[in-house]
C-alpha cells in the first residue's frame, strides 16, 4: 500500500494524467455513459447555482420591494405637498375673484344711484322713473366690465325697474326662492352668491345680488349681476404653476356636476366619475390613487368652496408622478440580471471547485475497482475534501485489512474441518493407548523406572488429548443460545473452578464490583462460563505463589451503558510488547506445553457474542485481560 494515487487534471483544466488516460470504461470493468459520468456534476452544480440564487436574490428582492415602497410614498408625500399647494394657490385666486365681482356690483350700485332715476332718487313729474336712461346706464356699467352677463335693477316688490338688454324678465320670478330670502335678509353693503346655473351651450353662471338702501339705511331696492363662470373663472383653473404638465384643476357641484376649464367637457354626472367619497365631503389629507373619467390612473386630492358650495378638485396622471419608479424598476431589472449573471459565473466556479475532489475520488474509486487496490486517495483541494480522502484511505485500509482477515479466516476454517476430521480419526486410538498405559502401569512395582516411564507416557497421551479437545472446539461451530444471565453467578462460578488451582498455590482472587447486584448480561452461559475460567487459569498459571488475582466488573465506558467490561488482572510478568497483538492467534503460546488455543477460543466466544476480546500490560505489572459483553434489560428477580 505503499503507491499514493494523484488526481489527474480536472476536465475543465485540460488533459487526464497518463494513468487516467490509459484507463478506459471496459478496464474498469463497467460502462459509463456521459449522462452516468456528469449527472451528479451537473446537479451538485445545478444545486449550488440556485441557493446561491437564493441567497443572492432573496435579499435583493425584499430590498428592491422595500425600496420600491418607500420611493412610492416619498413620491405620495412630495405629490400630496404639491397638490395641496396648488389647491391652495387656485382657492386663493378663487377667492380674490369672487371679492373682485362682489366689489364691482357695489361699484355698480353706488354709481347708480347718483344719477337721476336711480332707485331710490325721486321719480319723475309724470310719477315713474326713467327706465331707458336707467337701462342705458346699466348696459355702461355692464360693457365696462366683462365679468358681467346681466345687470338688473328690482324695486323693494322685486319689480323690475331696469336692465341690460340682454334681460327679457318682467319680474324677479326667475330667481331661485333661496336667493331671494337670503338677499332680502343680506345687511348693508353684503353681497349675495347664489349657487351656479346652467345656460345654453354649457354656460354656467352664477347670481351677485346687493341691496340697495337709503342713507337711513331702508331697503329701496335690489340689483342683481349674472357673472358667467365659463368666461371669467374658468381660466383661473387652468393648471398654472402646477407641478405637472398633465395637471388639470375642476369644479364638482353638489348635485354631481364636473365643471372643467375651457376646454374640458362639462356638466357630466359625477355617477361617471369615481372620485372618492371623501372628495365631495371636502375631507381630503391626502393624495390619493384613482382613475379618471378617462380610466387613466391619477393621483388627486380637493378642498370646498364656500363662496361656490362647490369643491374644487386637481389631479395629475400617476405614470407622470411616477415617473422615477420607472428609472427605479429598469434599475433594479438589470441590477438583478447583473447580480444573476455574477452569481451564475461565480456558482459556476465554486460547483466546479467543490465537485473537483468527488470526480478525482470517483475516478479513484473505479480505478481501484479494476484491481488496482494499493491505491490512495492524496492531493485533494480543500480541508473538507482532505477529510473525505483521509476517511477514504482508512476505509481502503480498513477493507483491506478486513480482505487479509478473510483469507486468513479461509484458511483457517478449512484448517479446522482438516482438524476436525483427524481428531475424530485420533480420539478413540488415543483412547485405547490411555487404557492400556493405565493397565500397563498398574503391573510395575512401585518405584521403579518402568513405572515412572508409564506415568510420563500416560501424562503425554492425556496432554494430547486436551490438546485435540481444544483443537476440536476451536473448529467446531457455535450455536449460541443466548439468554438473560446473572453475570455475579458468572463470576462466581468461574472462581469455584479455579479454587482447587490457587489453594494449592496460595494465590488470592478479589472482586472489584462497580455495577449494580442484579446486573445480568444476554449470552450463552455454558459458553461464557468456559471463556471466564481460560482467563482465570491463564491468569493461575502466570501468577506467582502468593499473588493476586483481581477482577473488575464495570461499564465499558462512560457514555455506553448498554456494555459491561470484565478485566482479569494478574502478577505475572505480563506480556512481551510484540507479542501482545499476536495473544488471541491460534496455536500461538508462550507457556511451555500450551496449545495455542485456550485464549484463541475466549476469542472465538466473545466476538460471537457480539463482544470485544483485548489483552495489554498493566503499568504495575502484570497482564490485563478484558472482555466486553453485551448488558441484558432484564431485572433481577
Amino acid at each position: 500500500f505503499g503507491r499514493e494515487w494523484l488526481p489527474p487534471k480536472s476536465q475543465e483544466g485540460g488533459a487526464a494524467s497518463g494513468v487516467r488516460r490509459g484507463l478506459g470504461a471496459d478496464d474498469y470493468g463497467m460502462g459509463r455513459s456521459s449522462t452516468g459520468r456528469h449527472g451528479r456534476s451537473r446537479t451538485l452544480r445545478r444545486q449550488v447555482l440556485l441557493w446561491l440564487l437564493a441567497c443572492a436574490m432573496t435579499p435583493l428582492v425584499v430590498m428592491a420591494l422595500q425600496g420600491y415602497h418607500c420611493a412610492r410614498q416619498a413620491i405620495l408625500d412630495l405629490e400630496t405637498v404639491h397638490l395641496h399647494a396648488l389647491l391652495e394657490n387656485h382657492k386663493t385666486r378663487i377667492k380674490d375673484w369672487f371679492e373682485e365681482r362682489k366689489q364691482d356690483l357695489r361699484l355698480v350700485t353706488t354709481v347708480a344711484c347718483t344719477r337721476p332715476g336711480c332707485v331710490g332718487s325721486p321719480p319723475s313729474p309724470d310719477g315713474a322713473p326713467d327706465q331707458a336712461e336707467y337701462a342705458h346706464l346699466l348696459a355702461h356699467l355692464c360693457a365696462g366690465n366683462s365679468a358681467f352677463q346681466d345687470i338688473v335693477a328690482y324695486d323693494k316688490t322685486w319689480h323690475r325697474l331696469a336692465a341690460t338688454e340682454n334681460d327679457t324678465s318682467p319680474r324677479g320670478e326667475w330667481l331661485p326662492e333661496s336667493f331671494r330670502v337670503r338677499l332680502e335678509k343680506a345687511g348693508n353693503g353684503d353681497v349675495i352668491v347664489g349657487l351656479p346655473h346652467f345656460h345654453q351651450a354649457g354656460r354656467i353662471g352664477v347670481h351677485f345680488g346687493v341691496p340697495v338702501r337709503t342713507a337711513a339705511g331702508d331697503t329701496v331696492g335690489y340689483v342683481v349681476a349674472v357673472v358667467m363662470l365659463s368666461d371669467d373663472l374658468y381660466p383661473l383653473l387652468e393648471n398654472v404653476g402646477g407641478p405637472r404638465p398633465s395637471g388639470k384643476t375642476f369644479l364638482v357641484s353638489p348635485g354631481g356636476r364636473y365643471l372643467g376649464g375651457p376646454d374640458s367637457s362639462e356638466n357630466l354626472k359625477i355617477g361617471d366619475l369615481p372620485f372618492p367619497p371623501s372628495f365631495l365631503d371636502g375631507c381630503v389629507k391626502r393624495a390619493a390613487s384613482y382613475r379618471d373619467s378617462r380610466g387613466i390612473p391619477v393621483l388627486g386630492m380637493a378642498t370646498p368652496l364656500p363662496e361656490l358650495g362647490w369643491v374644487l378638485v386637481i389631479e395629475v396622471d400617476q405614470a407622470e408622478a411616477f415617473a422615477w419608479l420607472r428609472v427605479l424598476r429598469w434599475r433594479a431589472a438589470i441590477t438583478a440580471l447583473i447580480v444573476v449573471a455574477a452569481v451564475f459565473v461565480f456558482s459556476e466556479s465554486g460547483a466546479r471547485h467543490i465537485a473537483r475532489p468527488f470526480h478525482q475520488l470517483r475516478d479513484l474509486a473505479r480505478y481501484i475497482a479494476a484491481g488496482h487496490h494499493d491505491m490512495r486517495a492524496s492531493g485533494l483541494h480543500g480541508a473538507e475534501a482532505e477529510e473525505v480522502g483521509l476517511a477514504f484511505n482508512t476505509m481502503l485500509d480498513e477493507l483491506a485489512a478486513s480482505a487479509q482477515q478473510l483469507v486468513n479466516a479461509g484458511a483457517l476454517s478449512a484448517v479446522g474441518r482438516l482438524s476436525s476430521s483427524i481428531v475424530h480419526e485420533m480420539r478413540n486410538p488415543l483412547s485405547s493407548i490411555k487404557l492400556n498405559l493405565a493397565a500397563l502401569r498398574e503391573t510395575f512395582p512401585p518405584g521403579s523406572d518402568d513405572l515412572e516411564l508409564a506415568d510420563i507416557a500416560l501424562r503425554e497421551a492425556t496432554r494430547v488429548e486436551g490438546m485435540l479437545n481444544d483443537l476440536l472446539a476451536y473448529s467446531k461451530p457455535l450455536a449460541l443460545d443466548p439468554r438473560p444471565t446473572s453475570l455475579r453467578h458468572l463470576i462466581k462460578q468461574s472462581l469455584e473452578h479455579a479454587k482447587s488451582a490457587c489453594r494449592n498455590r496460595a494465590i488470592q482472587t478479589r472482586v472489584l464490583w462497580r455495577l449494580p447486584e442484579d446486573t445480568k448480561v444476554l449470552v450463552d452461559e455454558e459458553y461464557i462460563l468456559r471463556a471466564l475460567c481460560n482467563l482465570i487459569d491463564n491468569a493461575v498459571q502466570f501468577s506467582p505463589d502468593r499473588g493476586t488475582i483481581v477482577l473488575a466488573v464495570h461499564p465499558h465506558a462512560a457514555d455506553d451503558d448498554r456494555r459491561i467490561a470484565v478485566r482479569v488482572q494478574d502478577q505475572g510478568p505480563g506480556i512481551p510488547e510484540a507479542n501482545i497483538e499476536r495473544v488471541f492467534e491460534p496455536f500461538f503460546s508462550t507457556r511451555p506445553g500450551g496449545t495455542g488455543l485456550g485464549l484463541a477460543n475466549v476469542k472465538k466466544i466473545v466476538e460471537s457474542h457480539g463482544g470485544v476480546a483485548s489483552a495489554a500490560n498493566h503499568p504495575e505489572g502484570g497482564a490485563v485481560f478484558t472482555i466486553v459483553l453485551p448488558r441484558s434489560d432484564e431485572e433481577e428477580t
